[in-house]
């Protein structure tokens, strides 16, 4: 028999923690398979697919070796979660084809996903980021 969706809050965000520390931290291609709908679509760079997700968290990884995701916040209410995170990590693999800086950088991400509630797997996701910060630290003037 199938798990239903977490309804409790508490469960609700630690599913969410466990999946973004195993995609993104741990670059785990079953955490990707556990949490995320095959047909999972990313409102940033409009695309879809979990195999989407798993390239981007592989390259998110190549280029920060160090990559580490923290969650400050979640909120979860009905089938959404709302969480802020803080992304760190040094560009050691270079990043968007520049070479690698060293560099460290911080920042805050904010992150929207909905989930089915017959699964609790992730169908849509919304992360949101500020690039010019982002461009700031890697590349100062």
């Amino acid at each position: 028999m199938k798990k239903e969706t977490p309804r409790d809050p508490e469960e609700t965000k630690d599913t969410y923690w466990k999946a973004i520390d195993g995609i993104f931290n741990k670059g785990s291609a079953e955490a990707a398979e556990r949490h995320l709908k095959e047909t999972y679509f990313t409102h940033w760079n409009e695309s879809r697919g979990r195999d989407n997700v798993k390239a981007i968290a592989q390259s998110l990884l190549k280029t920060f070796p160090d990559l580490e995701y923290s969650c400050e916040h979640v909120i979860t209410e009905g089938d959404l979660v709302f969480a802020i995170l803080r992304l760190t990590g040094t560009d050691k693999g270079g990043f968007m084809g520049r070479p690698p800086t060293g560099r460290r950088i911080d920042m805050t991400e904010l992150h929207i996903v909905r989930f089915d509630p017959k699964d609790g797997r992730y169908i849509e996701g919304w992360p949101c980021f500020d690039g010019l910060e982002l461009s700031r630290q890697l590349w100062p003037k």
